[in-house]
């Protein structure tokens, strides 16, 4: 039996680590590190995982070594570029005292997108059987 369609039809998953260095090799203008942005990650997935059908007992078992195919990360993306949107947004703010120059938008104009796409996320996850009588 040929098994390479076998496995070329598996989802592609690696852990969420890799996922934000990614991220982060092709992010500009991000003055945060990458601890911050990878709560960030962890803090979407976590929002994620409590919205879809996971065996997780307890959400706060997700962590940065979390395992998350690319259909996953593809949902969980937009949400992610928008939380480290705002934290490096509310970084500059916090600066600007010392005289740092504000670019992009600030913290409370990206609130209300989070608010929407945090909205549109629980929909995308929800997953249930379908039944057929």
């Amino acid at each position: 039996m040929d098994t390479t369609l076998a496995t070329s039809i598996e989802p592609y998953r690696q852990n969420l680590a890799e996922w934000v260095a990614e991220y982060i090799a092709s992010a500009v203008g991000v003055v945060i590190d990458e601890v911050t942005v990878q709560t960030q990650a962890v803090d979407v997935y976590r929002l994620y995982a409590a919205h879809a059908q996971y065996d997780f007992t307890d959400v706060q078992m997700v962590s940065i070594d979390s395992m998350v195919s690319q259909s996953e990360w593809a949902q969980i993306m937009p949400l992610f570029r928008l939380y480290v949107e705002r934290a490096n947004a509310t970084a500059l703010e916090s600066a600007s005292i010392y005289g740092v120059e504000l670019y992009g938008r600030s913290s409370s104009e990206i609130a209300s997108d989070i608010s929407i796409k945090e909205d549109e996320l629980k929909g995308l996850a929800f997953d249930f059987a379908i039944v057929t009588v």
